[in-house]
Order: C-alpha cells, then structure tokens, then sequence
C-alpha cells in the first residue's frame, strides 16, 4: 500500500466532512498525533478502539490529536505500555518495570488511532450502541483507515466490527502463540494484519496485564516476519 502524502490535512478535510454531515457534537478528532514519525514507522500500525469515554468536553470539537501530542490523559497508559513494546519489535524487548506507567506520550508516538464512535462518552459502550455508529459511518471510517495505509491494524476490542468495515470474508487465522488475526489486502505490497485483540480497559486485573502486552508484540513480530516473508517472495518471482 503506497501511502499518502499529508496525512494531516486528508484528516482534517474527511473529518470536516464527517462533523458536518453527522452533526455529532462534540466531535472527537481522533488520527495520528505525530504524522512525521508514523510515516516512518516499520511496520505502520493503527489502533482501532472503540469511543473516547472521557466525558463531555464542552466544546463542539474535541481533538484527540493534540491531546496526546501535549499532554496524554492518563486513561492511554495501557495502550502506550503496548506502544512502548511494539517500539521493539526488531528488537530486544524492555522488561516490564522499565515501560509500565512511564513516558504515555513517548508510547503513543509512532502509531494512528481510530475510534469507532466520534462522539465523546461516558464509561462503558454497548454494541448495539457502536454497531450504530459503525454502520452510519462505514464509509468514512473505512476512508481513515485509508489514509493511513497501515500493515497492521490492532483492533482492540473492535475485531468484529472491523471486520465488517472491511468487509473480510477470510477466516480467522492464529499466530504460534494463538493470538487471532484477519489478512487484508489485494496484493503482496498492500497487505494488512488485523489483529484481534482485547480492549485496553478489558477486565483480566492487573496481574495479567504483562503477558498482555507481550502477547501483542509477540503477534506483531510474527506478523512483521511474515510481511516481508511475503514481499521478498514476491519481489523475487516479479
């Protein structure tokens, strides 16, 4: 997948759209809140959650973006522990008391995100609530997920309506370890792992949550070798 220059202003041109024609208020503006450093990023790799349950924002518009380049909320420290691993995955990993609760914005640099549900909330979703929100919004959804041309998605917690969005026919596949993901993609050059994996809110406590954030990188580096298993073989046949 060949990806687009000027990721921010394709983000604010479809999200512009968006807000207008859903008249969601307040309008969450979620995406990559360090454009530069996720286009150089190997593998690319979005994360696709669910809604942004942080409460009512008193505004029309709320942009996450800038929420996570300048001050995080603490809410996004189990996806940056995840980010800080994923930053090893041509390398030795960090052991767990070097990352956990430590540098939020530094583990949420090089990655996108997406929420299914533009519009803010308040605690737990229901899925007949974001199966709404995804149907009404497939197009636009699956227009952002475009722009970033990931090689992976995590779906964290959203594998079934990802899947929809994406309309993925194939089965599910598991790595060695057993950790469920979808191939999509047309060509060997655009190929993309959706992984399906759980929310980071999800309720397996707190003495899990190492061999959580193991398991995803774990995936994701079995993932990556097979990417450019896939691309060599194809490059060489070509």
């Amino acid at each position: 997948m060949h990806i687009e220059m000027n990721i921010r202003e394709q983000e604010n041109t479809l999200f512009e759209k968006w807000r207008t024609k859903r008249g969601r208020t307040p309008f969450v503006i979620d995406g990559v809140p360090f454009p530069e450093l996720y286009e150089k990023s190997k593998p690319r790799i979005l994360f696709i959650l669910k809604d942004c349950n942080l409460g009512d924002y008193g505004q029309e518009v709320f942009d996450l973006r800038a929420q996570m380049e300048h001050e995080p909320n603490m809410w996004w420290r189990t996806v940056a522990n995840w980010g800080l691993l994923l930053q090893h995955i041509s390398s030795k990993e960090p052991e767990w008391n070097e990352i956990i609760n430590k540098q939020i914005q530094k583990g949420l640099k090089p990655y996108a995100f997406i929420q299914l549900k533009k519009k803010s909330g308040k605690g737990r979703i229901s899925d007949a609530e974001l199966w709404r929100y995804a149907e009404e919004d497939s197009n636009l959804i699956t227009r952002q997920i475009q722009i970033y041309s990931p090689h992976m998605i995590v779906a964290a917690g959203t594998g079934r309506f990802v899947r929809y969005l994406l309309n993925i026919t194939g089965e599910l596949k598991r790595t060695p370890r057993g950790i469920g993901y979808w191939i999509y993609g047309k060509s060997a050059d655009s190929v993309c792992y959706i992984i399906d994996f759980c929310h980071p809110s999800n309720r397996a406590g707190k003495k899990v949550m190492p061999a959580i954030g193991y398991g995803l990188l774990d995936a994701c580096r079995f993932l990556h070798r097979e990417r450019k298993r896939i691309l060599k073989i194809h490059h060489e046949i070509e």
